[in-house]
This record gives C-alpha cells, sequence and structure tokens, in this order.
C-alpha cells in the first residue's frame, strides 16, 4: 500500500475517532482496542525543585486501551511466515 493510498484511508477514519471521542463517545475495535475521553479531576502537584504546592486544574485527555488480541500479538511477537526478524 501506497503512502498516498494509506493517508486517503486512515484520514477519514482517524477523523471520525477523533470527533467521535470529543463528542465523549468510546470508539471500540474489537481485538485491537478502545478509544475514549477521560476527565480527571483538579489535584496538587508539586514543585520537585521548590516543593512548593501547585494546583492543577481539570482536564480531558484522550485515553487508548489496548485489546486482547493487540496485547498478545505485542507480548508474542510475530509469529510464524510473517516475523521478518534475523534469527
Amino acid at each position: 500500500v501506497s503512502e498516498r493510498m494509506a493517508t486517503a484511508i486512515l484520514r477519514p477514519f482517524l477523523s471520525t475517532v477523533q470527533d467521535a471521542i470529543v463528542r465523549g463517545e468510546k470508539v471500540s475495535l474489537v481485538g485491537f482496542g478502545l478509544f475514549e475521553a477521560l476527565d480527571t479531576k483538579p489535584r496538587q502537584g508539586r514543585n520537585v525543585v521548590t516543593g512548593e504546592v501547585i494546583p492543577i486544574a481539570a482536564s480531558r485527555r484522550p485515553k487508548f486501551t489496548a485489546g486482547a488480541t493487540l496485547k498478545v500479538a505485542v507480548r508474542d511477537g510475530l509469529q510464524g511466515e510473517h516475523d521478518d526478524r534475523p534469527a
């Protein structure tokens, strides 16, 4: 697959996933993982140099949780004919 073709396929997909997450929806790709937005509570941090307490505001961030199939693939590496690593 050429880079141009991959971009033409992935750009609309990623845009759709991003839009769904922004709306507060979860996007699940079975076996691959779950994309969602995570709301964090306000909390207190600390400046490690001065020890000063610093307020950290509440925020919203993207979160990805790997699915079982992806976890196994990463843990076990490539298997069989697709394994291009040197022996």
